[in-house]
């Protein structure tokens, strides 16, 4: 090593040299690096000569890629992640992809009996644990446990103290001992800690690792890089990270036609939407036929249209033109044909309840996306170029990628610990329909007309529920009535009112509780479940029990519309803090409004 990696042998500078093509610097970043690689490699395929071959593949990635990796970059992260998705782009690859307990490797010989049957539940679920974790847990426990390293080095590796590197790291174990329990993997902390600190770092590199890696980096073209399963691997890996412009359409042709991603998508209709049309069995399979068949159509039509798609293995940037006359022409066609396996109630709820631009969402405006993954978030930018004023652009994050987004990117995974698969008209597990279940005639709560037809009532059964819900009401108010009646709205100088609402949360179960006995007579099942999806009726946000479930802090400011209030009126600013008692609490404020909302007047005027 010479003189200035002696002074500074941090990774970053090692990257900095290895992207200039220094020999020394790769073979430090190497040595350091290698049983980590190897043993996740291991981890993952179960098998020494797959593993170190993939093993390869990381560093030959990290090869080429090192010259653009952010200052900064924690590279044991990077070649994680980059060891993970080899091991299991080669698992796909080569099609034999099985539950993970099917591939663990044979566990050697252990003076722990139990720390080492621990390990045997733990190791298929491991590498999903830890991709679960938070950013800077994960490097912890890598540092710690994967490679090995002291506290203090992990400590100096990270910028922290040694005391923080314990709190984190005890932080983490707690978070992946959360994980397992949730998979019926129940272990204790101190178990779990004995396990990983035994068995997590055991994975010995090869002695020919280190040479092969140096040979490869020394060949000029990727079919001589190592052995001839590790160029093959760097070709899947590559071609999964970047597809070059000249081949994007084609490949998005590829990609939008295979059952795969359509079963990813979800062409079918969820069982919420199933209730609401009463459908019967034939209904639902010729139903799901045509929507699966409708989508193919679609992602065709689209892929025509994908002028520009660019993927890296963190980032991804694509265009997708108008197709505005073939969009509206394919929704036509649907409806022709979806209507004529529908009676006539059930076409107007199928309105409601098939929501197109799920279906269909993309092609009414050109658009620009760039997706980015910085290892634990996803990052989605879209921009739409509307046919007059400036082009509008959303910005949204989160753990999970939504499937009209993932298909230009199928080689990303949800990193959230229990993904909720979205399908038609279904988005993060919520139903996405036109449907409001309640609405008020004077003070009384009714049922709207148009949950009336998806519920399919008579008039008799209708009036039943309408005086449930009216009952119901009457004796929220006189608990509610009860509830504030000793509060104190304070007012200050400038008008603005305070109040604090507290929680009657025993209350009002027992009210809610009551509601869904009463509904449950005169509901059958059906009806009990589609009741139970809406806003409106399920707990505990919906219009019969205004307060209770928390507590609120509210400020209402009363402001003077223009310089003429008799004339223009009022507005009132609401302003919320809400405190669950489990989340924490958290504000919101409501959009400016002409009239007092009943429920804070009430608290006005008690």
């Amino acid at each position: 090593m010479n003189e200035t990696m002696q002074n500074d042998t941090g990774d970053g500078y090692l990257i900095e040299l290895a992207a200039k093509g220094d020999s020394k610097a790769i073979s430090e970043i190497v040595e350091r690096h290698q049983a980590m690689v190897y043993g996740t490699c291991l981890r993952i395929l179960g098998n020494k000569a797959d593993a170190e071959d993939a093993a390869q593949a990381t560093f030959i990635l990290f090869l080429r890629k090192c010259g653009k990796l952010k200052r900064g970059t924690f590279l044991s992260g990077w070649l994680y992640r980059t060891a993970r998705f080899v091991s299991r782009e080669h698992i796909r690859k080569s099609a034999r992809r099985k539950r993970r307990e099917e591939k663990a490797s044979i566990m050697q010989e252990s003076n722990h009996v139990e720390t080492t049957q621990v390990w045997t539940e733990l190791k298929p679920e491991l590498d999903n644990a830890l991709m679960a974790l938070p950013k800077k847990h994960r490097e912890v426990v890598i540092l710690r446990y994967l490679e090995g390293k002291s506290t203090n080095d992990a400590a100096r590796t990270l910028g922290m103290t040694p005391s923080a590197v314990s709190t984190c790291l005890a932080r983490s174990i707690e978070k992946l001992r959360g994980h397992f329990q949730r998979r019926g993997i129940v272990i204790a902390t101190v178990t779990l800690s004995a396990a990983l600190a035994k068995h997590a770092a055991t994975a010995t590199a090869p002695v020919s690792l280190g040479p092969a890696i140096a040979n490869a980096v020394a060949s000029s073209t990727i079919a001589t890089a190592g052995t001839a399963t590790a160029a093959l691997m760097v070709k899947g890996a590559i071609t999964e990270m970047t597809w070059i412009k000249a081949k994007a359409i084609a490949l998005v042709g590829v990609l939008i036609t295979s059952s795969t991603l359509l079963g990813i998508y979800g062409a079918q209709l969820n069982p919420t939407q199933v209730d609401a049309l009463d459908f019967t069995q034939e209904q639902t399979t010729k139903a799901n036929a045509i929507i699966a068949g409708y989508m193919d159509s679609y992602l065709a039509l689209e892929a025509k249209h994908v002028t520009m798609l660019v993927e890296e293995m963190d980032r991804v940037h694509f265009k997708v033109g108008s197709f505005s006359e073939e969009l509206n022409e394919l929704k036509e066609n649907f409806w022709r044909d979806f209507d004529s396996i529908c009676d006539e109630r059930q076409r107007t709820v199928a309105r409601r309840y098939l929501v197109l631009r799920h279906l269909f969402p993309l092609g009414k405006h050109p658009v620009e996306v760039k997706i980015s993954y910085d290892d634990d978030l996803y990052h989605v930018s879209q921009k739409t170029t509307l046919p007059s004023g400036p082009p509008q652009t959303s910005k949204i994050g989160g753990t999970n990628l939504d499937p009209h987004w993932k298909r230009f990117w199928p080689g990303m995974e949800d990193t959230a610990p229990d993904v909720i698969k979205s399908v038609f008209g279904l988005v993060r597990g919520e139903v996405r329909a036109d449907e409001k279940a309640l609405t008020y005639k004077g003070e009384r709560p009714v049922l709207t007309a148009d949950f009336v037809e998806t519920l399919n009532l008579d008039d008799g059964t209708a009036k039943r529920v309408n005086d449930i819900l009216w009952n119901m009401r009457k004796q929220y108010l006189a608990e509610e009535k009860k509830q504030i009646a000793p509060l104190e709205v304070t007012e200050d100088p400038d008008g603005t009112k305070r109040v604090v609402v507290p929680r009657f949360r025993r209350e009002r179960n027992t009210l809610e509780k009551k509601l869904w006995e009463e509904l449950e007579r005169v509901f059958d099942a059906r009806q009990l479940r589609l009741a139970r999806q809406v806003d409106d009726l399920k707990s505990p946000h919906h219009q019969l029990f205004d307060w209770g479930d928390a507590t609120y802090s509210i400020t209402i400011r009363k402001t003077a519309i223009a310089h003429d209030p008799k004339r223009q009126g009022h507005r009132y600013e609401i302003e919320v803090e809400m405190d669950s008692g489990w989340l924490g609490p958290n504000g919101y404020s409501s959009k400016t409004r002409r009239q007092l909302p009943e429920q804070y007047r009430r608290l006005l005027e008690k």
